[in-house]
Protein backbone atom coordinates (compact mmCIF):
# COMPACT_ATOMS: atom_id res chain seq x y z
CA UNK A 1 0.00 0.00 0.00
CA UNK A 2 2.75 2.42 0.93
CA UNK A 3 4.81 1.79 -2.54
CA UNK A 4 1.60 2.61 -4.14
CA UNK A 5 1.18 5.73 -2.54
CA UNK A 6 4.87 6.61 -3.28
CA UNK A 7 4.26 5.71 -6.90
CA UNK A 8 1.57 7.38 -7.24
CA UNK A 9 3.28 10.94 -5.58
CA UNK A 10 5.46 10.29 -7.78
CA UNK A 11 3.70 10.28 -10.81
CA UNK A 12 1.69 13.27 -10.34
CA UNK A 13 4.89 15.21 -9.33
CA UNK A 14 6.77 14.34 -12.99
CA UNK A 15 3.34 14.78 -14.30
CA UNK A 16 3.10 18.48 -12.63
CA UNK A 17 7.03 18.56 -13.66
CA UNK A 18 6.16 18.30 -17.35
CA UNK A 19 3.43 20.47 -16.97
CA UNK A 20 5.51 23.45 -15.68
CA UNK A 21 8.15 22.33 -18.32
CA UNK A 22 5.66 22.86 -21.41
CA UNK A 23 4.22 25.99 -20.27
CA UNK A 24 7.86 27.09 -20.18
CA UNK A 25 8.49 25.91 -23.89
CA UNK A 26 5.19 27.73 -25.01
CA UNK A 27 6.16 30.86 -23.00
CA UNK A 28 9.46 30.81 -24.67
CA UNK A 29 7.67 30.53 -28.40
CA UNK A 30 5.33 33.54 -27.23
CA UNK A 31 8.41 35.55 -26.16
CA UNK A 32 10.54 34.45 -30.10
CA UNK A 33 7.18 36.07 -31.87
CA UNK A 34 6.85 39.10 -29.58
CA UNK A 35 10.98 39.80 -29.97
CA UNK A 36 10.14 39.20 -33.66
CA UNK A 37 6.95 41.97 -34.14
CA UNK A 38 9.39 44.16 -32.27
CA UNK A 39 11.75 43.58 -34.40
CA UNK A 40 9.43 44.42 -37.19
CA UNK A 41 8.34 47.31 -35.88
CA UNK A 42 6.12 46.91 -32.89
CA UNK A 43 2.66 45.74 -33.02
CA UNK A 44 1.14 49.31 -32.28
CA UNK A 45 2.37 50.53 -35.65
CA UNK A 46 1.52 47.17 -37.11
CA UNK A 47 -2.32 47.77 -35.80
CA UNK A 48 -2.21 51.33 -37.13
CA UNK A 49 -1.80 50.52 -41.03
CA UNK A 50 -4.31 51.32 -43.42
CA UNK A 51 -2.85 50.00 -46.61
CA UNK A 52 0.10 47.94 -46.76
CA UNK A 53 2.08 48.02 -50.01
CA UNK A 54 5.59 46.37 -51.58
CA UNK A 55 7.05 44.93 -54.09
CA UNK A 56 7.67 41.08 -54.61
CA UNK A 57 10.16 40.00 -57.07
CA UNK A 58 9.99 35.89 -57.69
CA UNK A 59 12.45 33.92 -59.70
CA UNK A 60 11.41 30.06 -60.15
CA UNK A 61 13.75 27.82 -61.34
CA UNK A 62 14.31 24.17 -63.09
CA UNK A 63 15.50 21.58 -61.58
CA UNK A 64 18.21 21.51 -64.31
CA UNK A 65 19.00 25.54 -62.69
CA UNK A 66 17.13 27.19 -66.00
CA UNK A 67 14.52 30.05 -65.04
CA UNK A 68 11.04 28.53 -65.56
CA UNK A 69 9.47 31.62 -64.68
CA UNK A 70 10.62 35.49 -63.41
CA UNK A 71 8.09 37.82 -61.93
CA UNK A 72 7.93 41.49 -60.09
CA UNK A 73 4.28 42.48 -58.84
CA UNK A 74 3.13 45.49 -57.09
CA UNK A 75 1.01 43.63 -53.89
CA UNK A 76 -1.60 46.64 -52.00
CA UNK A 77 -3.16 45.34 -49.50
CA UNK A 78 -5.89 47.30 -47.52
CA UNK A 79 -6.07 45.53 -44.15
CA UNK A 80 -8.93 47.82 -42.46
CA UNK A 81 -12.40 47.25 -42.19
CA UNK A 82 -12.76 44.94 -44.76
CA UNK A 83 -9.65 42.96 -46.89
CA UNK A 84 -9.16 44.44 -50.03
CA UNK A 85 -6.46 45.27 -52.64
CA UNK A 86 -4.43 44.27 -55.75
CA UNK A 87 -1.47 42.43 -57.21
CA UNK A 88 -0.54 43.68 -60.30
CA UNK A 89 2.59 43.69 -62.73
CA UNK A 90 5.20 46.20 -61.10
CA UNK A 91 5.49 47.53 -64.83
CA UNK A 92 2.58 49.99 -65.61
CA UNK A 93 3.20 49.02 -69.00
CA UNK A 94 2.27 45.31 -68.41
CA UNK A 95 -1.63 44.79 -68.73
CA UNK A 96 -0.97 40.60 -68.84
CA UNK A 97 -3.00 39.71 -65.64
CA UNK A 98 -4.24 42.06 -62.69
CA UNK A 99 -5.66 40.65 -59.48
CA UNK A 100 -7.96 42.38 -57.39
CA UNK A 101 -9.99 41.10 -54.37
CA UNK A 102 -12.93 42.44 -52.59
CA UNK A 103 -15.68 40.72 -50.24
CA UNK A 104 -13.50 38.22 -49.59
CA UNK A 105 -13.61 36.88 -53.66
CA UNK A 106 -10.45 37.50 -55.55
CA UNK A 107 -10.96 37.67 -59.64
CA UNK A 108 -7.79 37.50 -61.93
CA UNK A 109 -7.84 38.82 -64.87
CA UNK A 110 -5.75 37.64 -67.87
CA UNK A 111 -6.37 39.13 -70.95
CA UNK A 112 -9.62 38.58 -72.05
CA UNK A 113 -10.24 35.53 -69.56
CA UNK A 114 -11.39 35.64 -65.56
CA UNK A 115 -10.58 33.47 -63.35
CA UNK A 116 -10.46 33.00 -59.08
CA UNK A 117 -7.96 34.76 -57.79
CA UNK A 118 -8.73 33.92 -54.61
CA UNK A 119 -5.89 32.06 -53.42
CA UNK A 120 -2.96 34.28 -54.38
CA UNK A 121 -4.24 37.50 -52.98
CA UNK A 122 -4.72 35.19 -49.72
CA UNK A 123 -1.46 33.91 -49.57
CA UNK A 124 -0.10 37.37 -50.12
CA UNK A 125 -1.62 38.48 -47.08
CA UNK A 126 -1.38 35.36 -45.02
CA UNK A 127 3.07 35.93 -45.36
CA UNK A 128 2.84 39.34 -44.48
CA UNK A 129 0.52 39.18 -41.58
CA UNK A 130 3.43 36.75 -39.92
CA UNK A 131 4.52 37.12 -37.18
CA UNK A 132 1.54 39.47 -36.31
CA UNK A 133 -1.37 36.91 -36.45
CA UNK A 134 0.70 34.71 -34.58
CA UNK A 135 -0.40 36.08 -30.85
CA UNK A 136 -4.40 36.09 -31.99
CA UNK A 137 -6.73 34.10 -30.11
CA UNK A 138 -6.84 30.67 -30.49
CA UNK A 139 -3.50 30.19 -31.60
CA UNK A 140 -1.30 27.48 -30.11
CA UNK A 141 2.77 27.81 -30.09
CA UNK A 142 4.95 25.50 -28.90
CA UNK A 143 8.70 25.88 -28.74
CA UNK A 144 10.17 22.54 -30.54
CA UNK A 145 14.07 23.77 -29.62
Amino acid sequence: MAIRLIISIYLLFTLMLLSCEEKSMDSQATQIVKRAIEAHGGMHHWENIKTLQFRKKTWLYKADSTLEKRSDELHVLHQKEKLNGTIRPFDTSDKSYAINFADGKGTKTLSDTIVDGTNPFLASHFVVNQPFKMLDPGVELSYLG
